[in-house]
């Protein structure tokens, strides 16, 4: 797992994350940025900061589309909804406040206007963690080998339904 977080491949699903996440969790503070208080842009400014290391540190745990294992759309979206409610919750509170005074009506209706807004983005756009990765039988991975010699290895066969391509290659090989 740990090769995985040193891989360009991590980097670039997380980083989408992150920044969707960021934007995200930015789109019901919009009024207040465009107000031009300047106390709300900085509490914006860090939520969103926060929420980047809240969504890296989250895919640092577990970033299935980097795994290879593809899932169904409807666990996908309610895992990225459910990640972004608790990312966006924690996020909205001040570290410099006591618990008992936090605006918990606006934290919880915040984050839960970032969770809708996640789910919409799932329900309008593609989640790369639904799609099964195909790659050629002869792609050179980066340890040298071939994805048909990766297969021998581990006692499969290479069952090729469509010609020169395996299914579902886990994405870290590729």
């Amino acid at each position: 797992m740990l090769s995985l977080l040193f891989s360009r491949a991590w980097w670039a699903a997380a980083g989408q994350r992150a920044l969707r996440s960021a934007l995200v969790v930015l789109v019901p503070l919009i009024p207040g940025i465009l107000s031009g208080d300047r106390a709300t842009l900085l509490a914006a400014t860090s939520t969103a900061a926060l929420m980047v290391v809240l969504s890296l540190a989250t895919a640092a745990a577990s970033l299935p589309e980097v795994d290879g294992m593809p899932r169904p759309w409807w666990a996908a979206a309610l895992d990225r909804t459910v990640k972004t409610f608790a990312q966006a919750l924690l996020a909205a509170i001040p570290a410099a406040t006591l618990i008992q005074d936090v605006p918990w009506t606006l934290v919880l209706m915040h984050a839960a206007a970032a969770a809708a807004g996640s789910l919409i983005l799932a329900v309008i756009s593609m989640l790369p963690e639904t799609i099964p990765v195909s790659i050629p039988i002869d792609a050179q991975l980066p340890d040298g080998r071939t994805v048909t010699e990766v297969y021998a290895a581990a006692g499969a066969s290479v069952a090729d339904p469509t010609p020169g391509v395996v299914p579902d290659v886990p994405r870290h090989l590729a």
